[in-house]
């Protein structure tokens, strides 16, 4: 028995240094060993709930299942990453912002999400595991599907989501899932404008049953 314990706790065979890991899609699994915080552990000293929780931590990360065995894959982890859905440009930075408007480290340029210019009076860059109100979110990913055409979105803490209209105005829609129908006034408002040989500089359409415009610059 002593000796089975001696080649436990004596062979380098059941230190950790490295991991298995699964469901990789933007980390490595050396960045997914750092965040473990187990590097030269002994088997039997990792704890798989407190591994679990580094993991989780990152923002990064949604989901993690920590498993132990025996050599050689002693630590086996299965991961779940957050999915970004915008690009948030604030302060001449970039970073990704998942559903649930937490940010977290851009990984790679993506051309398919929805990508959004911070226009407020912070200059500050948003950091990983900040979070931007979820009314933002939705509803960007709702303009997107209605402006198919629309590249890049602006936010304004005042004035909320817009765009810089192809027609020559900035318009305002404001934030929230009622996007669809902030659309339909938008568009009988500008029509009306327009017919009526009006120019405006800013169409606000944040609160749908009070919209507005200025022909000021």
């Amino acid at each position: 028995m002593v000796g089975l314990l001696g080649l436990f706790f004596l062979s380098d065979g059941f230190y950790v240094h490295t991991v298995a890991v699964s469901g990789l899609q933007t980390l490595t699994r050396e960045e997914v060993f750092a965040l473990t915080d187990v590097a030269d552990y002994h088997l039997f000293w990792v704890d798989p709930s407190t591994v679990q929780a580094n993991l989780v931590a990152s923002p990064t990360i949604n989901e993690a299942d920590v498993r132990l065995g025996w050599p050689p894959q002693m630590v086996r982890i299965t991961i779940q990453e957050r999915e970004p859905v915008l690009i948030w440009e604030q302060g001449g930075t970039a970073t990704w912002i998942d559903l649930q408007g937490r940010a977290m480290e851009l990984r790679q340029d993506r051309s398919n999400l929805v990508r959004i210019a911070y226009q407020g009076l912070a200059s500050a860059t948003l950091e990983p595991d900040d979070t931007i109100p979820a009314d933002v979110v939705n509803g960007a990913l709702q303009l997107r599907e209605l402006l198919v055409d629309i590249e890049q979105l602006n936010y304004s803490p005042d004035k909320g989501l817009g765009f810089r209209d192809g027609r020559g105005w900035d318009a305002w829609f404001g934030t929230g899932t009622d996007m669809p129908n902030k659309a339909l006034v938008y568009n009988a408002l500008v029509e009306r404008l327009l017919a009526r040989g009006i120019q405006p500089t800013l169409v606000s359409v944040g609160d749908a049953e009070h919209p507005y415009y200025s022909t000021q610059p």
